[in-house]
Parts: C-alpha cells; structure tokens; sequence
C-alpha cells in the first residue's frame, strides 16, 4: 500500500505541493481536463489538467486511510476469532502453547495496528464533521468516462469540497439548486431517464463542446455499458434488496430512498465503499464497520445496522463477597448492541473504536468516544467485579469526547443492547437473558450493589449497571435493562447458574424482594403447571401475596389434594421448572407435598394401584408422592444447597427453621407407613434419602450444567468446567426493538 501524504485540511488556493502522483490508474490526467458527475451536487465537476495531480492526491489520500482501517479492522477480525477458536478448544498440548503465544501477539499486534489506522483516519474525518458547512464536504464523484478499465462495475470517488473547488470548474446541470433529491430522483429512486435528460441539455454548451469533444459521442453508448447510468440502477437495486425481505410489511416511505447528502456520501466513504484503487461493487449491501461486529450497509439509504458484540469473547462476571471474604467468579457475560445509524452518525460509528452509552430521559443513546482498543486486552480475559458498596459511578462528562460526539455534532444513534449469558446448558454458548429499557430514575442505585443490581418494578425484573460491568472496563455510563416475557425463563437460568457457581450463597446484587418474586414464580409454575410469564405482577409483593394464597389451601378440599397429586405427575415426568427452581422454591414445593388431607390418601395420583403387579414396591404409602419429593432432592447440587433447602422446608417464603429440623420433617416423612417392611412391602425411600446426602459433593461444580446428583455425570463432574472461563464466540438473534 502506498503511503499517502497529509494534504492541509483548510487549503483553498489549490497550492498544496504534490506528493503522491497517480500510477496506472484508469482515470487518465495527461493533457484533458477530467470529467465528473457530482452525487447530490446537481452538477458536472471539471478538474484542469494542472489542477489534477492536486484532485488524484486527495482522492488517494481518502482512500487510502479508510482501506488501511478497513483492512486493520479485518485483520483484527480475523485474529480475534482464531484466538477465540483456539482457546474453546479441548487439546492442550505443547502446540497449543505455542499457538496460543503466536496468536496472542497477532491479536496484540492487530489492536496497535488499528488504532494506528484509526488515528489516521480520524485526522482526515475530522475536518468533516461540521455537515452544516458548505466549503468543506465529502463530494461523491462518478468518472464520466474511464479508460482501459475492463471491469463491469463502476468506480466511485471521493474528495473533500474545498479542495475540489480550488482546482475545477463546475458545470450546473438543469433543475438548478444544488438538490438533486428533486432534480434526479422520482418516487424516492434515482431516475436514468431524468440523468440522461441532463447530460443531453448540458451537451450543447460551449465548454463541455471545447473541452469534452467526446461527450456526445458518450451519450450515444447504451446506457447498460455508461458508468454514470451503472450507478443508478445498482444504487436501485441496493435499496430494493434491502426491503424485499419485508415480506408483508409496511414500511416508511421515507426511509426507502436515495440519499445523496453530503451526509451520506460522508458515511458511504468512510464504510468502505468507494473504490478508487479496488475494482469491486460498491453496492453489496454489506460491510464489515466494526472488528468484531456483524454488519449491514444499506449504501443507498446510507443507513447501517450493526450487531456489536462485545467485550470480544465475553467478559468474566465476578462479586465481591461481603466481609471482605474475597471476590469469586459467577460466569461469562456479554453486551450484544445493535445499532442502527445513518448519514454522518453512521461515517462516525465506521471510525470510532469503543462507543459511550447512556440512559437518559427514557432514551438511550450512545455517543463516539476516543478509542482506546489497545486496552481492551486478549479475547475473553478482562474480569469486571460487581463491588458490594460504593457510590454509583455515573459520570457523564466524558460522554461527548471525541469528534464532538458524532459527526454534525451531537447526533444520537439509535441503540440498544441486550445482555447475554453463556449458558452451560446450551452448549456453553451466548444466549440473552436480558435487554435495554428507558431508565428509571427514581430507583437510581436500587438493591445492595452500587454498580449492578438485579430487582423487580413495574411488572419486570430490572438491572441497572455501569456500562462498565457490562461491556468492559473503561467504558462510561449506565445501562438500565428490562426482562420481559420472553426472556423470563432464560433470566431465571442466569439467576439459578449465579446462585450455583458461589455455592448458594446470598447473591447480594439481587434485592430481597426481587429473590422472592423469582422463587414464588417458579414455585406457581410448578403447582400450577403454567408459564413463568403468567405469574407476573405489578409489584414483587403482589407475586410473593400470590404463592402465599396458594399454600394457604393446603388442608381444605379435594381439589387442592388434586392440585398437589398432579404436581407430583408433572414432577416425576421430569418438570424442567424444579430444575432451575431456588433452594427457596425446593424446599416450598417439598412442604407442599408433604401435606396431605382427607382426599390426598385416596387420590389416584399418589397411589398407582394399576401398575401393582409389575412393580408391587409401588403398594407403599403415598409413593407417587414420595418419587416427587425424591426428584426434588436428586436435583440438589451441594451439600450446602441441600441445607439451604432444609432451612425451607416451611409454609411461607422467606420463613427459615434449622437446617436439621427440615431433615427430620422429611425424613419422616420419607419412611411413614413403611418401616421395618422388607422389600417388595417397602419402597426404602427414607434410607434413599439418607444415601442422597452422602452423594453430595461438598462444594458444587462450578460452571457445570445442573444434573440429577444419581448419576453418573454428576458424579463425574469437574469441580470447575473447563469452559467456565474460556473465551466464546457465537451469534444471538437480537430481541431488542428500536
């Protein structure tokens, strides 16, 4: 790649000295004036022979930062998956200690290297981002006539407006006015017709007849082989393609047209689709903007959508412990942004390394920082703790910096950003479980942690965080998230895999009140056998007074003793809700159906009679029950979750009795009606529920899928997964509207 020199940003005479002379490119410069279609200018564009070393530099100067980004950006792309692939692996040998050093320095290497580039592209940016300017735009240019270029696909060019008017003459075109949105367009698209109208009024000038003797000769060519009339019809075909998968659907009228601002070229230059030095379509709709971002251009609106995941591999969750008993990992998150953005907004967010989000007055928004992406560190490896006192840090005052936001000054983007988990049950790969909401003020710094609490309002579960805790440290701001119905259950995994990697421990970050709504709606789902989604009130107290009216009915009549015969059916047919139900649910779900009243003995749930004779075990008391019960004990995952349970074996959420009195109460329930019988008489499940305890590993398996604790892959469990803290990479559907 040639190196390009820095042309003076305000030079208007045209006398910056040249220092980059053009070599074997198709547009020619030797001894005729060249001949350009200004985009969105309603103008023809004549650059001097003496002036065209001046215009070729400043061509190659633009292209040349935004292909040197470009191929930075793809560089580290491309080194950051292969670390990422690496290190999911499961071979750990000596090669890949040495890979996994090789890869370590491209990646480091590749993040040097872009924001190398990125200091030069902003230096060439910069100048630009005042789009209510007149004398210093991006002009998008279309070659009239090539020269010995045998691609079929046009060639675009840009250069900045005052540098063009130093060095050319312009020659309007008919419609007048400068707005080619009313000269060239019909119904939103570019017209050929009306282009070729104004290349044939303008023919007949004296100078386009002096200096381009060419030219009708040109407008005689058909216009499939004309650059010019290329253009139009594949800047058509780009926003066709961009709404033909709207299937069914209306959509603004509005945002399906031709954008041919200073704004859009601006944003179309700086994605990489111009192609002075590349012989490609500029028009394929997609683009890559970000290193570790899935994107889509839309060239002729000039709008982007991007699906930003980030910290690149996922970002470690841990909690400091209260009494300064330590800090302990919980699990990998991620943001996952999606971000849509057009004319000078979109330019700035292809530039921009690291993005600043904030909520403010129901909005989020995010804004263009300095980047700091050398920083970031290695795929996977940057640790953010959830500290369990401090002052909220919400510091907004950087939250401007760099190129004055956006470019055109404090433009916002439309953005939003779900959280995402990696799950061990899916894999060991992303998966959302929670997404962004307006903010709300009122419950600023609710819950036990300054800088990531989880609690209940206004008929959802809500986080709020410092930007930081969710997309990396170093980044400022707040994000304010929402659980909504279809993410409930994914939600409630995230809450049960924390409480399990700290060993059942008080997960302090979660409000008290917010830990019970999530027990009372697994513990309805489970009695009741509905959605999670259904059990969703307006207040926590509302959902806790709910279960409270449903244990209440215990003792009174034949349908309560249906209720719990049928809980104990859905039980034993395995009940996925008692899997990633709280200790708290378990031991409320276990009080339940240990009681019984006139109707429970006869109910024909508790007693399968019609399988006697295959399995006469089946005779003793209440077994159905029993089996119920035992499948909620063979889901416990340590010794100290199983006290945690025994401490619930009560009536009332948030009622704690001794652990070993909970272990009586079930233990005799266990073995009522059946002891001293010998076996087929006896079904032996309190001596069961004595080996259970000896199963237990003492510490749980951190990071390893929630499993019944009688089997064998529970009991080959490694006491930390080997991918708990390995780096991921996989895609997610956005769920967030915006």
């Amino acid at each position: 790649m040639t190196e390009a020199s820095t042309l003076p940003a305000d030079t208007e005479d045209g006398n910056a000295q040249t220092r980059l002379m053009p070599q074997g490119r198709d547009v020619a410069i030797g001894g005729s004036p060249l001949l350009f279609y200004a985009v969105g200018r309603d103008k023809l564009v004549s650059v001097s022979p003496e002036g065209a070393a001046h215009f070729i530099e400043e061509c190659r100067l633009m292209e040349t930062v935004v292909e040197e980004h470009q191929h930075a950006l793809d560089e580290l792309s491309a080194a950051t998956s292969n670390y990422i692939a690496l290190m999911m692996s499961d071979i750990r040998d000596q090669q890949f200690v040495m890979d996994r050093e090789s890869l370590r320095q491209q990646v480091l290497t590749a993040q040097r290297k872009v924001d190398e580039k990125n200091r030069a592209l902003k230096d060439v940016i910069e100048p630009l981002t005042e789009l209510s300017s007149e004398t210093n735009k991006v002009m998008e240019l279309i070659p009239i006539q090539r020269r010995a270029s045998r691609t079929e696909h046009f060639r675009l060019v840009y250069a900045r407006s005052h540098i063009i008017r130093a060095i050319s003459e312009e020659i309007p075109l008919s419609g007048g006015g400068g707005n080619a949105s009313q000269t060239v367009l019909t119904n939103g698209r570019v017209d050929t017709d009306k282009l070729v109208r104004q290349m044939v009024n303008v023919s007949g000038e004296a100078k386009v007849k002096a200096d381009f003797p060419w030219f009708e000769d040109w407008l005689k060519k058909e216009k499939e082989t004309v650059d010019l009339f290329k253009w139009s019809e594949a800047i058509n075909e780009n926003l066709s393609a961009k709404y033909e998968l709207l299937e069914g659907e209306e959509h603004d009228k509005d945002s399906s047209r031709v954008e041919l601002s200073a704004e859009a070229q601006l944003m179309r230059w700086t994605s990489g689709a111009s192609g002075m030095s590349g012989e490609f379509n500029p028009f394929q709709g997609k683009a890559s903007l970000k290193a570790d971002a899935k994107a889509e251009l839309v060239l002729a609106e000039a709008k982007a959508s991007l699906d930003f995941y980030t910290p690149a591999g996922g970002l470690m969750l841990a909690c400091e412990l209260p009494n300064e008993a330590g800090i302990i990992d919980l699990g990998m998150i991620r943001s996952h942004a999606f971000i849509t953005c057009s004319g000078g907004i979109g330019a700035s967010v292809a530039a921009e390394l690291s993005l600043n989000v904030d909520m403010r007055d129901g909005q989020l928004q995010t804004r263009g920082v300095q980047g700091q992406l050398a920083q970031r560190g290695l795929p996977g490896e940057q640790r953010s703790v959830v500290r369990q006192s401090g002052a909220p840090q919400l510091d907004n005052s950087e939250i401007a910096g760099g190129m004055a936001a956006f470019a055109g000054g404090q433009a916002i983007a439309t953005f939003g950003v779900q959280l995402e988990w990696k799950n061990p049950e899916e894999g060991n790969k992303f998966k959302p479980f929670a997404k962004s909401a307006p903010s709300l003020v009122g419950l600023l710094g609710a819950g036990a942690a300054a800088n990531f609490s989880v609690y209940y309002d206004s008929g959802k579960f809500r986080i709020t965080a410092q930007a930081g805790v969710c997309f990396g440290p170093g980044i400022k701001g707040k994000v304010d998230f929402e659980v909504d119905a279809g993410l409930i259950y994914e939600f409630v995994k995230w809450v049960i895999y924390q409480l399990k990697n700290i060993d059942y421990s008080r997960l302090l970050f979660i409000d008290e009140s917010a830990f019970h709504a999530i027990t009372s709606i697994v513990t309805m789902a489970a009695i009741e056998g509905g959605r999670l989604s259904e059990y969703l009130r307006e207040e926590a107290s509302d959902i806790i007074d709910d279960l409270a009216r449903t244990l209440a009915k215990t003792r009174v009549d034949i349908e309560n003793a249906s209720a719990r015969g049928k809980l104990s059916e859905s039980i034993n047919e395995g009940n996925d809700v008692m899997k990633h139900a709280t200790p708290d649910a378990k031991g409320i779900v276990i009080y339940w159906l240990m009681q019984t009243n006139a109707f429970d003995r006869y109910h024909p749930a508790n007693r399968d009679l019609e399988g006697w004779w295959e399995d006469p075990s089946l005779f003793g008391f209440m077994n159905d029950r029993k089996e119920a019960v035992m499948n909620v004990l063979r889901l416990i995952q340590s010794v100290n979750e199983y006290r945690n349970v025994m401490q619930r074996v009560t009536s009332r959420i948030g009622e704690l009795i001794p652990w070993k009195e909970g272990e009586r109460i079930v233990e005799e329930f266990m073995g009522r009606g059946e002891r001293g019988l010998p076996r087929p008489l006896s079904s032996h499940y309190a001596r069961e529920f004595i080996h259970l305890q000896a199963r237990l590993w003492e510490k749980t398996r951190v990071g390893m899928p929630i499993v019944r604790n009688d089997s064998f892959t529970y009991s080959s469990q490694e006491p930390i997964s080997r991918f708990f803290s390995r780096a991921c990479e996989n895609t997610t559907q956005c769920v967030v509207t915006i």
